[in-house]
């Protein structure tokens, strides 16, 4: 199977903190897949342009977990990462003590899980052809 839309076409972003469920996903069923992927942060450097010194060298602690207290005492930081999901975070602790790090250290940690995440997500399609033509990566980040 050529690797394009013909024959069906899947956006798909599984949801959950162990990346190597991925094998026990449908993932491996879809003939295309357009769109998949693991949301992450922005570079340590994009956010070292973005945000004050202060904030910079924030360390974000539990307020991961809470972006009502995110707000109140990151509220720089709070407006970038509003909509992240907990699974993202909940992944990046397994490269980085998240909740005592700054902010680039944080961005680096959550990257690494994506990385892993899309690493794996390829390995299923791999294994499946030909039943899966391919899948194209997407990267879900802000700014």
């Amino acid at each position: 199977m050529e690797s394009s839309p013909v024959n069906g076409d899947w956006h798909i972003y599984p949801s959950f903190t162990d990346a190597a469920r991925l094998w026990d996903t449908v993932l491996a069923d879809g003939p295309f897949i357009s769109e998949c992927g693991a949301r992450c942060m922005p570079s340590p450097e994009t956010w070292e342009k973005l945000l004050s010194e202060e904030s910079f060298r924030a360390v974000p602690g539990d307020t991961v977990y809470a972006p009502e207290k995110m707000a109140r005492l990151h509220p720089e930081i709070s407006h970038f990462c509003m909509e992240y999901p907990e699974e993202m975070f909940r992944r990046g602790e397994k490269f980085n003590r998240i909740r005592e790090i700054p902010l680039a250290e944080l961005s680096e940690a959550v990257n690494l899980a994506a990385a892993e995440f899309n690493r794996i997500a390829i390995e299923v399609c791999r294994c499946a052809w030909p039943q899966n033509g391919g899948l194209l990566l997407w990267a879900w980040k802000r700014p």
